[in-house]
């Protein structure tokens, strides 16, 4: 079992519907796996997504859509591959910020 070290320095940031499971989205300072700092963490027993709180808005956003992923990729029993579902967080958050007109309207 993964052990990640984390110090919960605020409350519940947002909550996010992922699949049929809501996780919280807690901002976290000094997170570690293993002697090395990570910016975030998807614990899917708790359905939390930690997000370090050092970091600025946008690495923060793209952090928690890498986690985001996380959560889905294992919902859908896919291959948790770190490069891939970091090209891909990379890729729809730029997506998601080009095109806010067309996410707006999605599902209207």
């Amino acid at each position: 079992m993964t052990k990640v070290i984390r110090e919960v320095c605020n409350s519940v940031d947002t909550v996010l519907k992922i699949g049929k499971l809501e996780f919280d989205v807690v901002s976290s300072c000094r997170l570690s796996h293993e002697g090395e700092m990570i910016y975030g963490f998807c614990h899917y027993g708790s359905q939390v997504i930690y997000v370090e709180e050092e970091m600025c808005k946008q690495a923060q956003d793209v952090t928690i859509m890498h986690e985001v992923l996380h959560a889905i990729f294992d919902q859908v029993g896919e291959e948790q591959d770190e490069g891939r579902i970091d090209r891909l967080s990379h890729a729809l958050y730029a997506f998601i910020l080009d095109n806010k007109e067309f996410i707006n309207d999605l599902g209207s």
